[in-house]
């Protein structure tokens, strides 16, 4: 099973639509699915709604595919997705985003810490909500985005699923993001965003 789940724009001691402070936000429903067909077996990719941070509303845990030949070198995925990342805004006319040493420590921790503790979900339980996440690895920023995604094979075939999916593209889309982490681990995909 293929999985994707995004967090729309955080603004951090702002709300989402920059009406008034707040530090809440709730899950919204659950995305459209999408069917995929990989080699000879139906999958369908399940997406979690985006929603504003920090995150006070844990989503159930959802169990993980696990993968075989999953072994890929996550440096080279991470730059590969940060070029169609780049690729896709270039389309739109947008600049691009810049891949962050440290925002790839986040993301990379993010991978392994769902691999590790089989979860799927943006509110870790070992690190809290992605914001909460950053802060604790000394990221900041004014405004923040995580996608993530779970059974795809290569970067394209996530990234084709992260585009054809409305929240996941708005994070990728969004003029206001500057910089970019990417983290894989055993199938295990997550974008960070901050700007």
């Amino acid at each position: 099973m293929k999985r994707l789940g995004t967090i729309a724009i955080a603004t951090l001691g702002l709300g989402f639509v920059l009406s008034g402070f707040s530090n809440t936000a709730s899950a919204a429903t659950t995305c459209p699915q999408y069917g995929y067909q990989p080699y000879m077996q139906p999958v369908q990719p399940q997406m979690q709604a985006p929603y504003a941070a920090p995150a006070n509303q844990q989503q159930p845990a959802q169990q993980p595919v696990k993968q075989a030949n999953q072994q890929m070198d996550s440096s080279s995925v991470g730059k590969q997705v940060t070029d169609l990342v780049n690729q896709e805004r270039a389309k739109a006319g947008l600049k691009p985003v810049e891949l962050d040493a440290s925002l790839n420590k986040v993301a990379q921790a993010k991978a392994a810490d769902m691999s590790k503790n089989n979860y799927f979900d943006h509110t870790s339980p070992t690190y809290g909500s992605p914001f909460d996440m950053m802060k604790q690895f000394g990221v900041s920023s004014m405004t923040a985005g995580e996608n993530i995604a779970m059974g795809q094979r290569t970067a394209e075939e996530v990234m084709n699923q992260w585009m054809n999916s409305e929240g996941h593209r708005q994070n990728i889309m969004n003029p206001s993001f500057t910089k970019i982490g990417v983290g894989f681990v055993n199938g295990y995909w997550v974008q960070e965003f901050i700007g």
